[in-house]
């Protein structure tokens, strides 16, 4: 529909994850699996970091299903 540049549809995702990232509350921790845990414990605080690690699977995954749709022509 419109010819944006990929700059473009990498930044407008970004627009729309971070209002729903800003009012998170929850836990800011990740569980790791049994390799993992013996060697840093069981679960790893994130803190901050945790927006990043929630923003770039947001962004990655809208562009994913646009390709995909692009792909079979829907």
């Amino acid at each position: 529909m419109l010819e944006l540049p990929w700059r473009y549809k990498l930044i407008f995702p970004l627009f729309i994850i971070t209002p729903l990232l800003s009012v998170y509350t929850g836990p800011t921790h990740i569980t790791l699996i049994a390799p993992f845990s013996s060697l840093l414990g069981p679960t790893l605080p994130l803190g901050p970091l945790y927006l990043l690690y929630a923003l770039l699977p947001g962004i990655y995954n809208t562009n994913t299903i646009n390709i995909f749709a692009g792909i079979n022509g829907l």
